[in-house]
C-alpha cells in the first residue's frame, strides 16, 4: 500500500471544468522584431467540441517575417486537439499584418487535464516565435466521479490516529482494492495540486465512515 499522505505542495493555478489558458507575451529570439498573438488574456473558456482562433501579428515596423511555421504539441500525445484552420503556415507577414490559426478540441470531455502548445515561428530576418498553451481541464469532482466516488467538501480524515482537515474530498461507499485506491490517489493528487492545497491524504478505511476517503489537506 502506498503512503497515505503526500508531501505538501503549493500551486496558484485553479483548473476550471474546461478552460483554455493563453500565456501572455511573445517568445522572442531577436532584439527588436517580434511576433505577438491574441487572445492575450490569461484564461479563455472552451468546451469540448469548441475551438479558439489565435491571431498572430507582426508588430515590427520594418521587417517582414519569413515563411511562418506552425506546430501543435499535445500533452498527452493522444489528446484530441486539432488545427481546424491554418492561415499562417508558409505565409510571409508584412509589418503590421496578421494571420490566424484556429485550434479545436474534437473529443469527448477528458478525465484528466489535456494541453496543447501552439507555436508560430519565423526564421531570418525576423527570427522570433510566439506560443499559446491551450488547456482542456477537469475538476476535482470530475476525477472523483470518474473513479466511482462521491465528491464533497470539508470535514476530516483520520490516518493512523492523525486528524487532518480537508477541503475538496472524494468518498466511496465501499472499501477500494489496493490498485484502485492507488490509481484514484494518484489521479486526485494532480487536482489537489491545481487547486492550490498544501497536500493530500487518504485511507482505505477511515475512522469517520469506515469507508475509503481521499481529500485535499487544508493548512
Amino acid at each position: 500500500m502506498r503512503a497515505f499522505l503526500r508531501n505538501p505542495v503549493v500551486a496558484a493555478v485553479t483548473t476550471a471544468l474546461v478552460a483554455v489558458v493563453a500565456v501572455a507575451g511573445a517568445v522572442q529570439a531577436g532584439p527588436a522584431p517580434w511576433l505577438t498573438a491574441t487572445p492575450t488574456s490569461s484564461r479563455i473558456t472552451l468546451a469540448p467540441g469548441g475551438s479558439v482562433t489565435v491571431t498572430v501579428t507582426n508588430t515590427d515596423r520594418r521587417a517582414s517575417s519569413s515563411a511562418l511555421t506552425v506546430t501543435l504539441a499535445r500533452n498527452p500525445s493522444s489528446a484530441p486537439f486539432a488545427i481546424v484552420s491554418d492561415l499562417c503556415t508558409g505565409v510571409i507577414v508584412r509589418p503590421g499584418r496578421s494571420c490566424t490559426v484556429e485550434v479545436g478540441y474534437v473529443g469527448p470531455p477528458p478525465t484528466t487535464d489535456h494541453t496543447a502548445a501552439l507555436t508560430v515561428a519565423s526564421g531570418k530576418p525576423m527570427k522570433a516565435s510566439v506560443t499559446r498553451v491551450i488547456e482542456v481541464g477537469v475538476t476535482f469532482a470530475d476525477v472523483c466521479a470518474a473513479r466511482g466516488g462521491l465528491a464533497g467538501h470539508g470535514g476530516t480524515i483520520t490516518v493512523i490516529g492523525a486528524l487532518f482537515m480537508v477541503g475538496d474530498r472524494c468518498d466511496w461507499d465501499s472499501n477500494l482494492a489496493t490498485a484502485a485506491y492507488n490509481a484514484a490517489f494518484e489521479a486526485l493528487d494532480d487536482e489537489c495540486f491545481d487547486l492550490g492545497y498544501n497536500g493530500m491524504v487518504g485511507y482505505p478505511v477511515t475512522a469517520e465512515t469506515g469507508r475509503t476517503a481521499i481529500g485535499c489537506v487544508v493548512g
